[in-house]
């Protein structure tokens, strides 16, 4: 182990080399909803729009993959939208992460509009992977990754 700060100044321990053994994450999806209500507000007060609402479904395909479902609902002026965007997140043998079928529906103009922006930003990210290997983890090598989904989003980790 050995210690660091993270973004605010607060010290944290971090792994830095271990033979073998296991970490286990969870984090409640209200609080994947809050964290995302946060960035989308603040990324939608550019363009003068107010976030009302963030809705977040995962669910578990296999030990290694998740369907996903956010929902915003937001208002501009006197218009409001609910914006609907779907994909799936699978990690393959190899530990690369991929998001998958990533699309944006739309509910009435604003809705329209707004995936219309999105779309973009969406293809660039679909299909691309990501090595989870290839993550800064000191001498730790990871071997496995396990997903699990329901009212919390539950990583495990072998290394």
């Amino acid at each position: 182990m050995y210690q660091a700060e993270d973004r605010t100044g607060n010290l944290v321990l971090l792994l830095q080399s271990a033979a073998e053994g296991s970490i286990a994450v969870a984090t409640s999806v209200a609080d994947l909803e809050a964290l995302l209500r946060q960035e989308a507000t603040r990324a939608a007060a550019q363009q003068g729009v107010k976030v009302e609402d963030v809705r977040i479904k995962l669910q578990a395909r296999s030990e290694r993959a998740l369907a996903v479902e956010v929902q915003v609902r937001a208002k501009k002026l006197f218009l409001s939208a609910t914006v609907c965007i779907t994909g799936a997140l699978e990690i393959d043998d190899q530990l690369n992460t991929r998001l998958r079928d990533l699309q944006c529906q739309g509910e009435g103009a604003l809705g329209s509009l707004a995936c219309n922006f999105i779309a973009p930003y969406l293809q660039r990210f679909d299909g691309r992977a990501f090595a989870l290997t290839a993550l800064p983890l000191g001498e730790v090598k990871l071997h496995d990754v396990r997903l699990a989904a329901g009212a919390d989003l539950r990583v495990t980790a072998q290394f």
